[in-house]
């Protein structure tokens, strides 16, 4: 494990020590909106926006683990971390996008209404959809870019 590695279990430790400090304050309300905005504070925001800078730099972090063969096996050109992150956005937000819709447009039955009485088991549905079609459609984009760039004349030195 690298030093990234420690970090995070450092960190996710930290949290934890000061979330249970806060249960011992005399009203529990207080110590539950105390966890709360300490925990999303950090981890939704730092913690969570980290993980983007691991796949944007994710084809160097893998050639400092192990070596270039390795990595080229893997079917990794330099490139491939900006599609990681351009990926994991477009189905977040393709997810959300068509959960919403399908929601408003089918939704009838209701997925969790003491939680978030907004939310329909159509409506998560088809955000699994709309998420597994912007995924295979980043991916074909993907394979096709790679195909492309492997087709394209290459110009030899000296001309």
């Amino acid at each position: 494990f690298g030093q990234d590695y420690y970090a995070m279990v450092l960190m996710t430790a930290l949290l934890l020590v000061l979330m249970v400090a806060q249960l011992r304050k005399a009203v529990i309300h207080d110590a539950l909106a105390s966890i709360s905005g300490t925990f999303f504070g950090v981890f939704y925001v730092a913690w969570l926006l980290s993980h983007l800078l691991v796949l944007r730099y994710f084809y160097e972090a893998l050639l400092a683990r192990h070596s270039l063969a390795e990595v080229r096996a893997l079917g990794l050109v330099p490139d491939s971390g900006i599609f990681l992150v351009l990926y994991v956005m477009m189905v977040v937000v393709w997810c959300d996008a068509g959960a919403y819709f399908a929601g408003r447009r089918w939704g009838r039955r209701k997925l969790a209404p003491r939680i978030s009485p907004g939310k329909s088991v159509e409506g998560a549905l088809g955000g699994v959809a709309a998420g597994a079609h912007a995924a295979a459609g980043m991916e074909a984009g993907w394979a096709l870019a790679g195909s492309t760039q492997r087709n394209s004349p290459s110009k030899s030195p000296g001309t």
